[in-house]
């Protein structure tokens, strides 16, 4: 098998999974004085026995370099009304980085030590369990130690991003389903 990578199929795929629509999430993780975060998409359950979850990040982000040193993250998934949260911590805004990113939205502590995000419809708290390597990106597997659920979750519509914007899913209308 060649090792050489067609260009071609790398721009397909980036292209495909562009449109590939995902829920949008910050992972966070430090202490009040050294907080870091980015937005991400690459999120998903890895087991409910025992609760486990994938997130992938790109190995040169600080964020994954101090998941690393602590073995702690948080998993905040965001509702449709907290775009400009998702901008921030995506680095839409390069003169906001790093600590000056919590100055958005309301933060606490949660039991691990990690930053959970008030109005988060989900908040999932870590602990590190593995971090594989794959090409740029770390596999970060995470065991679940608390789960925090919004009291608006229930009618609150999921931050989704596809297409290289951000959306929402729009019911589907009861006669659609007959």
């Amino acid at each position: 098998m060649s090792s050489i990578i067609d260009p071609f199929l790398v721009d397909q795929y980036k292209e495909a999974m562009r449109s590939f629509p995902a829920s949008v999430s910050v992972i966070a993780t430090g202490d009040k004085e050294h907080r870091t975060g980015l937005t991400a998409t690459a999120v998903c359950s890895l087991s409910a026995e025992p609760p486990q979850i994938i997130v992938c990040l790109n190995a040169k982000t600080g964020t994954f370099n101090s998941i690393k040193e602590s073995r702690y993250f948080s998993v905040n998934v965001l509702q449709a009304e907290q775009e400009a949260l998702a901008k921030c911590f995506g680095g839409f805004d390069p003169n906001i980085s790093g600590e000056q990113r919590f100055s958005k939205g309301c933060w606490h502590q949660g039991l691990l030590g990690v930053p959970i995000l008030k109005g988060a419809i989900l908040t999932f708290e870590c602990s590190l369990v593995e971090a594989l390597p794959a090409q740029t990106h770390f596999i970060l597997v995470g065991a679940v130690k608390q789960i925090h659920k919004s009291a608006q979750a229930p009618m609150a519509a999921t931050l989704l991003y596809a297409d290289g914007a951000f959306g929402q899913l729009s019911p589907l209308a009861h006669e659609a389903l007959l």
